[in-house]
């Protein structure tokens, strides 16, 4: 997007739910561990695979799998704003719940226009 945006893309609002659960939990999860045990599902794939579907220009795997990416995230993010918390299993097989705040943070004006136009 940098070559379309003259601002400091780093200033612009975010939020990351892997990076809210490393936040409380202090390591990494996969989307797939949350996914899993949050919402019973599992993703069709990895990153890798995404990889290996666009140097092979599977562009149909790739958009399945970007997709289903795309759906899980938005499910565990509606999940973990209606019921506080989200779960997965450690390296030990144990059920670990994560209370998380996915209520919306205002943030003050970064003084950047925004917008193309």
């Amino acid at each position: 997007l940098k070559p379309y945006y003259l601002g400091d893309l780093l200033t612009l609002p975010n939020f990351d739910i892997l990076q809210e659960v490393e936040k409380k939990v202090g390591y990494r999860v996969k989307l797939d561990a949350l996914a899993k045990e949050t919402l019973g599902v599992q993703k069709g794939g990895s990153g890798l695979d995404a990889i290996t579907y666009y140097h092979n220009g599977e562009w149909d795997k790739l958009t399945k799998y970007c997709l289903q990416d795309v759906t899980i995230t938005k499910d565990l993010y509606e999940y973990g704003l209606k019921n506080g918390e989200l779960r997965f299993k450690n390296k030990w097989n144990e059920l670990v719940r994560v209370s998380v705040n996915f209520e919306y943070q205002e943030k003050k004006d970064s003084g950047v226009q925004v917008t193309l136009f």
